[in-house]
């Protein structure tokens, strides 16, 4: 196969960081670009979010050490976003605004296991917000809006039940769990709309639910048997999720709309073979992406990313191709720019395991 290779050299204390960008494959209207670090070769990438500005956020895994740390692809170039420090185990960043403000967590290990540092970072500088939270209470910031409001979840107990919070104008909010034991906001939009979950745990379920006007109100009604996951909310209100219907049966896209849930379906049009898919990002223009199994004409099962648009489920393909060969979608932006992930094994060798972030555009 014919390709082409751009280099782009980064300075990463003494690592050399090289981005290559292959030439794309193309999927309905799609071409994939990978967007790769490299120390070595087996240095493992993933893209989770994309701004309406084109820049990328994900996570970049170093193979000689195994830490985990946070990038940043902006205009040709990939940098950390926090350099690491020798107390560090991880740096996560979970989401990034139109302004370029990113928020995330660090890991460090300690007496009680870990702590978990929530961080506020734009052009180089970085806030800790741990003063904001009780202590050990491991704050995980989830999303940010274009005011830098932010939300997430920490622990209110030693067994870490959490419940979501939402800092605005650095004054910490509890947002509860409303009547269930936990909660975790995953997303909040330009109107200060907040999303997540929230459960039980005895019963081993947990449903959606939208916080506005300072009311957590359920995205289905609190006697439902379903199980439901929230990835997202638009500027518009409409949310994109997954759930179980009565609990029973594979997960399946929707996007809910004042009240109405669509169910998105999934790439599998072979039965009886499973019918899974994960919504896991949605722009202002409703579409949404996420991921979902997908069955050849050979009877092979793959996991693949999609694009629910024009009520249509749109498979975006894998760069690299095979059985053991996977994608996922996990951000798309209002200029329908997609981020994610290809991951599995080269030649159906377990020993060769590749984790690749990818641009879909």
């Amino acid at each position: 196969m014919k390709f082409q290779v751009k280099i782009f050299l980064v300075n990463f204390g003494t690592l050399i960081l090289l981005l290559f960008i292959f030439s794309p494959q193309t999927y309905a209207d799609y071409s994939i670009t990978e967007l790769r670090s490299l120390g070595n070769s087996n240095n493992l990438t993933s893209a989770t979010k994309i701004n309406n500005n084109g820049q990328i956020i994900g996570r970049c895994t170093l193979t000689s050490s195994q830490k985990n740390f946070a990038c940043l692809w902006d205009n040709g170039n990939i940098k950390p976003i926090i350099n690491f420090g020798s107390d560090m185990d991880g740096v996560t960043a979970t989401d990034i605004n139109d302004q370029g403000q990113i928020v995330g967590s660090i890991t460090k290990s300690n007496s009680n296991g870990f702590q978990q540092i929530p961080f506020l970072w734009k052009k180089g500088k970085y806030t800790d917000l741990s003063s904001l939270f009780p202590q050990n209470s491991r704050p995980t910031p989830a999303a940010i809006n274009n005011n830098g409001q932010i939300v997430g979840s920490f622990c209110i107990n030693p067994n870490c039940q959490t419940h979501a919070f939402l800092i605005n104008h650095g004054t910490l909010t509890d947002l509860g769990s409303f009547s269930g034991d936990y909660s975790s906001a995953t997303d909040i939009n330009d109107n200060g709309q907040i999303v997540g979950t929230y459960g039980w745990i005895s019963k081993g379920r947990a449903h959606g639910f939208i916080w506005q006007n300072g009311t957590m109100i359920d995205l289905e009604d609190v006697n439902s048997t379903d199980n439901v996951q929230v990835a997202g909310i638009n500027n518009s209100g409409q949310i994109a999720g997954s759930r179980q219907i009565n609990s029973a049966t594979d997960w399946q896209a929707f996007r809910w709309d004042s009240g109405v849930f669509t169910n998105l379906g999934d790439l599998n049009n072979v039965t009886p073979n499973p019918h899974y898919s994960l919504a896991k990002g949605i722009n202002d223009n409703g579409e949404i992406v996420g991921e979902s199994n997908y069955v050849d004409q050979s009877g092979v099962a793959y996991l693949r990313a999609f694009l629910w648009k024009n009520g249509n489920i749109i498979n975006l393909g894998s760069l690299v191709q095979g059985s053991s060969s996977y994608s996922s979608a996990t951000n798309i932006n209002n200029n329908e720019k997609i981020v994610g992930y290809n991951w599995g094994y080269y030649n159906n060798d377990s020993s060769q395991f590749f984790l690749k972030a990818l641009l879909w555009q």
